[in-house]
């Protein structure tokens, strides 16, 4: 080899180890960036998915959740509307067509998409009726989810109570009440949840908001796993899916929660081409600078290295430093930087997405509590803390039995209901009342260690309690209130018609005023039961025209005359020598003075006299007032003496009454606009007095 090639072998060697240099340089920036993004790409990643598998089955147990409470409505809508005293006569009676009527009025008012009343041998009476659905006579049971192929539906919500009959007369029919899970119950769950939902029959879709997916498709290549995870391709989009069974449903029935995670993806990819993409221009840039740039590289890359090992470990708070040359190094810090402010707010808006669902937890009305498998409290919603009194942090890792104190001593968790199902469980609060809760809990799995939890859902229904004692109280007595009159009434027809010959005019006249008293207590008692009925379900109205309180008393004083002969009470009325005509419904406020005069005869003494008196406090109002002789009325009785069900012991205990006259005198008069109250009388006995606006003020 001569001299020339030697100095080209020299040449090539020397420019070999420059583009060493080069290629090692490059190398070493690309493994730092390698080594400080990739780590925090896959930590992203890793937290993205956690995150969005944790969102996915929170929304399946608040949907979970959001069924059970529908069950739980629908339920009492059962109840209610097989206790309607209404519905009860339409059916014994065999009223079809204003009994069909009755329940299309309540079924547009619930809520619901069908209910309908079957007889006891299961046929359907009146109502929608929808096909495939057990009887609710023939098997009534809790409410339940069951399939309905052929309704359009996929599958209902159904629950059913019996019809009790009058008396003895038993049970005379059931009462249905339907809620489709179809597709716009699941759309209504979606906008709840911001999820996807679809309903499972035997591993096919009969109903379903995932686009792309129609009713009646099979999983198909869906890759769900034992536990009920997997991801779900939908409309060319990517869904992360999880399929649990309902509870309270036939086998076969299951719901699938799925979570668009296209953004995710979409958002993983350009961190992805951002990383490759700083990558490849700093490598460039490497190339072209060389040796000479290789001190001043050092430092910037130490930086850049630092910020990506900050970010690597979690730091997504610190900026990343962006030097001012090279200006390669600067790109690549920039990129970073970016890098650093996007994932930042893409683990900001993940982390608002589980505050928005924790709170939406939170808001809900029923107490959320979940235990640990040692009986410790975990969590404990806001709804909890109202319920019983506790805050959280107090009772954080505490055992539920020395929060949830039971009144007779016993364990709480011996209480609780089975697994899915719902128990009534008396409990005393922080402030040592106490109440009852309507506890459903279900047993689930944490995701990331494995370890089960007990979900408690609670519910105060004491004062649903108060009312069923107040109903029971009001059905054992009313039989008693109309026996009473009705025995009067037969005893005396019973002597017209075997004695009518032998009895005289007096005798007859004698019998035919018992007649007449016990008619009238028995329409005052109907009229003051069909009033409170009429008021509990929201259809009470008056008729106000311009019309004369004077006619009203002496109509009222008319019907109530015999009653007062009878017990020997005389009547002094006190009218102005003139009455402007006033703004009412007179057959109401003759309902109101009856009432009035009726209670202060049974609550005052034989002879008693009874006052009524009519002034006028001011110049737009008429006053009117009611005063006996009787005992008088507790100061302490006198708030809740207008309340339905109360009712005082009368001076005679042969009067009857069940306690709604004054809650519908208290009905009549403040829907006129006026006010109603009692107070002591003086020299004994106790005033009942009302107002009533007149017609346009003065005349």
């Amino acid at each position: 080899m001569g001299l020339d090639g030697i100095g080209a072998l020299g040449s090539l060697r020397r420019a070999s180890v420059q583009k060493q240099i080069i290629a090692g340089m490059v190398a070493l920036v690309v493994l730092a960036i390698a080594a400080a993004s990739l780590p925090a790409y896959a930590l992203i990643h890793a937290e993205l998915e956690r995150q969005a598998w944790t969102r996915v089955e929170q929304g399946a147990r608040t949907s979970q959740a959001l069924l059970e409470a529908e069950l739980a409505r629908l339920a009492d809508l059962a109840k209610l509307a097989a206790q309607r005293p209404t519905l009860r006569a339409l059916v014994s009676t065999g009223q079809t067509d204003e009994l069909a009527a009755y329940l299309e009025t309540f079924r547009a008012g619930a809520d619901i998409d069908s209910i309908a009343v079957e007889s006891r041998a299961g046929e359907v009476v009146a109502g929608q009726s929808v096909a495939g659905l057990p009887s609710a006579v023939a098997a009534p049971a809790a409410p339940s989810v069951v399939a309905v192929p052929g309704s359009g539906a996929g599958a209902a919500m159904v629950a059913g109570d019996d019809i009790a009959g009058q008396g003895n007369a038993g049970t005379i029919g059931a009462v249905t009440v339907v809620r489709f899970l179809d597709e716009g119950f699941l759309a209504d769950l979606g906008q709840i949840t911001g999820l996807r939902y679809s309903l499972l029959l035997d591993g096919q879709r009969i109903a379903t908001t995932l686009p792309g997916y129609p009713a009646g498709t099979s999983l198909g290549g869906a890759a769900v796993s034992k536990d009920g995870r997997g991801q779900v391709e939908s409309g060319d989009a990517p869904f992360y899916a999880v399929t649990t069974e309902i509870s309270a449903a036939e086998s076969g029935l299951a719901l699938e929660s799925a979570l668009p995670v296209a953004d995710m993806k979409y958002e993983e990819q350009r961190a992805l081409l951002m990383l490759g993409g700083a990558t490849l221009l700093v490598a460039a840039a490497v190339s072209g600078v060389g040796l000479v740039l290789s001190r001043r590289l050092a430092q910037p890359l130490g930086d850049l290295t630092q910020a990506a090992q900050r970010i690597r470990q979690g730091d997504l708070d610190t900026p990343v430093p962006i030097p001012d040359g090279p200006a390669e190094i600067a790109v690549l810090a920039s990129t970073l930087e970016a890098g650093r402010v996007h994932t930042r707010a893409t683990v900001e808006t993940l982390l608002r997405e589980k505050a928005w669902s924790e709170a939406l937890i939170q808001s809900v009305v029923e107490g959320i509590v979940t235990l640990d498998r040692t009986g410790r409290i975990a969590t404990f919603s806001s709804g909890a803390e109202r319920l019983i009194g506790w805050r959280a942090a107090e009772v954080i890792g505490q055992q539920a039995a020395n929060v949830f104190r039971t009144p007779d001593g016993t364990l709480f968790l011996d209480h609780l209901p089975p697994p899915g199902g719902r128990r009534p469980v008396q409990v005393v609060d922080r402030g040592g009342r106490t109440m009852t809760l309507s506890i459903t809990d279900a047993r689930f799995h944490l995701p990331e260690d494995g370890g089960e939890r007990l979900a408690l859902v609670m519910r105060d229904v004491s004062d649903d309690e108060a009312v069923r004692q107040l109903r029971s109280y009001f059905l054992a007595n009313i039989s008693h209130e109309f026996r009473t009159p009705l025995s009067a009434i037969h005893a005396s027809v019973e002597l017209l018609l075997d004695d009518l010959g032998g009895l005289s005019k007096d005798e007859i006249a004698v019998l035919l005023h018992s007649v007449y008293l016990s008619v009238t207590g028995l329409q005052t008692l109907i009229d003051n039961l069909l009033e409170s009925l009429s008021i509990e379900a929201g259809r009470f109205t008056i008729r106000r025209h311009a019309s004369s309180l004077e006619k009203v008393i002496e109509q009222s004083v008319r019907v109530m005359r015999p009653l007062l002969d009878r017990r020997e009470q005389p009547l002094q009325v006190d009218l102005p020598a003139s009455l402007p005509a006033v703004w009412m419904d007179p057959m109401r406020v003759t309902q109101v003075v009856v009432n009035l005069l009726s209670n202060a005869s049974k609550y005052s003494p034989v002879r008693s006299p009874i006052d009524v008196r009519v002034d006028r406090p001011d110049q737009a109002t008429l006053r009117v007032s009611v005063a006996d002789r009787g005992e008088g009325i507790a100061e302490a009785d006198r708030e809740n003496l207008f309340r339905r069900f109360v009712r005082l012991e009368p001076a005679d205990p042969g009067q009857y009454g069940v306690g709604l006259g004054l809650s519908v005198v208290k009905a009549i008069i403040e829907e006129h606009g006026g006010r109603v109250a009692v107070e002591a009388r003086p020299g004994g006995g106790s005033t009942f007095w009302f107002t009533l606006p007149l017609q346009g003020g003065l005349p």
